[in-house]
């Protein structure tokens, strides 16, 4: 995990509106984060537009950037169940053509992380639904004239074996159900950790299964093996979560408090 990586989480998992620097200072202590690599990677979050700064007098306080929030509610997406009730069997189809590698590279990076996949070269798809907010995503690509993003049916509906291949889902598998193993063996360990090593835990294995369950692509059940172990990583994460916010708190909640 990097230092970035560690700001973003605080920012994103203890849900305040904004921080100020001495208080991403006081949740850096734990990880070993010094006051120059927080304003470094504070500075870089500004510059690729992932945090805000608000200055009052000659203190900075930080909050995620509308970039930001997006990411984070896209992440957020993988904490719950997806509701595939009212699925028609459409997907979203990107299309695109872009000679230049760094720009096609970077593009197919942010439809990864949307879980869109490669059916066919110059062409991405994955199952469509509302709630997961992919044009508001992508609506600035539209008007480039090299990429294009269309609700869609097949005239052969996808089967479970080509999902399964497009997506790497044997793979995804063994990660899923590797972190279950490890968030469901970490639960126990808690009850002896004190609040600030539970901060640390929360943190740095946080990190590790949230990693995790972004590799799941919330795919429709038809589309699932049927022993799919999303749905057990999601259920032993939010247990450890409740427990790790509970002994971490007495770390936390001075820091909040700090500045009110």
């Amino acid at each position: 995990m990097t230092d970035s990586e560690a700001i973003f989480g605080f920012l994103v998992s203890l849900r305040a509106r904004e921080l100020s620097v001495d208080q991403l200072m006081a949740f850096g202590a734990p990880l070993g984060i010094t006051a120059t690599n927080l304003r470094s990677s504070l500075s870089r979050m500004a510059a690729k537009g992932l945090v805000e700064a608000r200055k009052e007098g000659k203190r900075a306080f930080y909050s995620l950037a509308p970039k930001g929030q997006r990411i984070g509610g896209n992440v957020g997406l993988h904490f719950r169940e997806p509701d595939w009730s009212g699925w028609d069997g459409s997907w979203w189809g990107a299309f695109f053509s872009m000679p230049e590698a760094k720009e096609r590279y970077a593009l197919q990076k942010k439809l990864a992380a949307y879980r869109l996949r490669p059916l066919y070269p110059g062409f991405w798809a994955r199952p469509y639904r509302e709630a997961e907010g992919i044009g508001e995503a992508f609506a600035s690509r539209a008007s480039e004239g090299r990429f294009e993003l269309a609700r869609l049916t097949f005239e052969r509906a996808i089967t479970r074996e080509r999902a399964a291949e497009a997506f790497g889902l044997e793979a995804i598998a063994a990660r899923l159900a590797g972190a279950a193993a490890t968030a469901e063996a970490s639960i126990s360990r808690l009850d002896a950790s004190g609040a600030e090593e539970a901060f640390a835990q929360w943190m740095r294995l946080g990190h590790e299964l949230v990693n995790a369950l972004a590799l799941d692509p919330l795919l429709p059940p038809p589309l699932l093996p049927e022993d799919w172990p999303g749905p057990g990583l999601r259920a032993r994460f939010s247990e450890w979560a409740g427990t790790c916010s509970a002994r971490m708190k007495a770390f936390v909640a001075p820091i909040l408090g700090s500045e009110t």
